[in-house]
């Protein structure tokens, strides 16, 4: 697992990343060490329930990248691209998103199922992608019934 910090930019094919490392294993970002906590939580779950062996089942290295921006505004929004679990650091609506672990669970959940079933994106299979996500979610934090709950802002 790895952890990307884009420096509060916009996701394009011309992003420059940099590795969350520490040389002293002082962290001072929030965001950071929840992507990787809750990315590491959630592959639990799958290994230990399912055994398998990382989103794709063949132990693909999973990227967990923060402070993504959408057209340079901060980011009420986390995704899933296809190679890498974006969270935004939240504007209106939330705090960073990296922060719930059942919004990795279920961004994680869309990239196990684009390698499982492949769901095209639109109309019921969309929304059973979705619905998917969702209930995994609830699975990996099984607290309460509630998605993003920890994430929302007051």
């Amino acid at each position: 697992m790895e952890t990307l910090n884009l420096g509060n930019s916009d996701f394009t094919a011309q992003s420059q990343f940099n590795f969350v490392t520490s040389t002293n294993n002082q962290w001072s970002d929030p965001s950071s060490i929840s992507a990787l906590y809750n990315a590491s939580v959630t592959y639990d779950f799958y290994h230990n329930m399912f055994g398998r062996s990382s989103i794709d089942d063949s132990g693909m290295t999973i990227f967990s990248v923060v402070h993504v921006t959408q057209n340079g505004q901060p980011m009420d929004n986390a995704y899933w691209n296809g190679y890498f679990i974006c969270y935004g650091d939240g504007n209106k609506l939330f705090k960073p998103l990296a922060g719930g672990l059942d919004v990795a669970a279920h961004e994680m959940t869309h990239g196990i199922t684009e390698h499982t079933a492949n769901l095209e994106y639109v109309d019921q299979s969309g929304a059973l992608n979705e619905s998917m996500s969702d209930v995994f979610a609830v699975m990996v934090d099984s607290a309460n019934w509630s998605i993003g709950e920890k994430v929302v802002k007051d």
